[in-house]
């Protein structure tokens, strides 16, 4: 029977560890060692940016639909066969965050979009980086060993890759020390699919994905976790007391600017807006993508002035980073 989200954040220890099943165990032959009862965490204690250096994988990032999924998944009823997400107790002492996700970002960003503050997890204790990164691989993929579908088989390719390239103990980069490096990480490999997998995967180095897009949950992660203190701002139409104004965050004008003459006309106070692009496609560039937005602002101000309305309620405080080869990736891109 499926229990709601906050039912089941609410549970006591025992119910809990009664309630879920031992999703950890699938991980148990790479080698680490987990809390055997699941622990209740505060989300805001947790680490968490789905990076590709950190999502290992993944080769891309989660997609907005597969986001919203997720969240309506979670919103619909939590499913005790489903895993856990996974952490481990954060050891920087530069960063004051008790945990760090290993496993489960799509979960976490979930739990977020449906209001949770807490969740059960599982807890990684006795480990080493590269089990940790084979845990994070294996969530994604672990499909490939049970199946024909070629489920994971990218994300498996790109985490060998990464593998290779720091120069991991086990590969060797040839046929042999990949194909047994598979056999352990995931033991009982269909042949077929991976021949596909050291073939792809042998004498290559990886390149990481070189623009990030955002959803709203990343957005406020992005500025608890990485934004430096001069880029922080205010979204949702709240208000910015520091700048005196509504601040908005945007993946199109259109939305921001009607808002904002809304807020305008209310109160007397002035809007800002923060924007962000999808990712681009072949012909076009995060550069292009921004000049297209900006244009589409001036188009809307150039409407409302020739209808005698006035057009300067609206700012771009700037855009958010998106290019990791020419962004700063802790600045707002103005």
């Amino acid at each position: 029977m499926l229990k709601q989200l906050n039912e089941v954040a609410d549970f006591n220890p025992q119910t809990a560890d009664n309630f879920f099943t031992k999703s950890y165990k699938k991980y148990l032959h790479l080698g680490a060692k987990f809390n055997d009862n699941p622990i209740l965490v505060n989300l805001n204690d947790i680490i968490q940016i789905d990076e590709i250096f950190n999502n290992e994988g993944r080769e891309t990032q989660h997609t907005t639909l597969e986001w919203q999924r997720l969240a309506t998944d979670f919103g619909n009823g939590i499913k005790p066969w489903l895993d856990l997400p996974i952490v481990v107790k954060n050891t920087d002492k530069d960063i004051d965050k008790k945990y760090k996700l290993v496993a489960g970002y799509g979960s976490l960003n979930a739990l977020k979009s449906n209001g949770a503050d807490k969740y059960w997890f599982y807890e990684v204790v006795e480990y080493t980086p590269s089990i940790l990164s084979e845990i994070a691989v294996f969530e994604n993929t672990s499909e490939v060993i049970t199946t024909s579908y070629k489920t994971g088989v990218d994300g498996i390719i790109f985490h060998l890759k990464n593998m290779i390239a720091k120069k991991h103990k086990a590969l060797v980069n040839d046929e042999q020390s990949i194909s047994d490096y598979i056999d352990k990480t995931w033991p009982g490999m269909i042949p077929e699919v991976k021949g596909v997998i050291i073939s792809k995967a042998r004498n290559a180095q990886t390149k990481s994905k070189r623009i990030k897009t955002y959803n709203l949950s990343e957005i406020d992660n992005w500025l608890q976790e990485m934004a430096d203190r001069t880029a922080q701002f205010t979204h949702g139409g709240n208000f910015d007391k520091k700048r005196g104004m509504y601040g908005f965050v945007g993946v199109n004008i259109q939305d921001p600017f009607l808002r904002a003459a809304k807020k305008f006309a209310e109160t007397g106070n002035k809007s800002y807006v923060v924007l962000h692009c999808k990712s681009p496609g072949k012909t076009q560039t995060i550069k292009d993508m921004r000049k297209i937005q900006l244009k589409k602002l001036q188009e809307f101000k150039s409407m409302f002035s020739g209808l005698g309305m006035k057009t300067n309620f609206l700012s771009v405080l700037g855009f958010l980073p998106q290019d990791t080869e020419t962004d700063k990736m802790t600045l707002l891109v103005q």
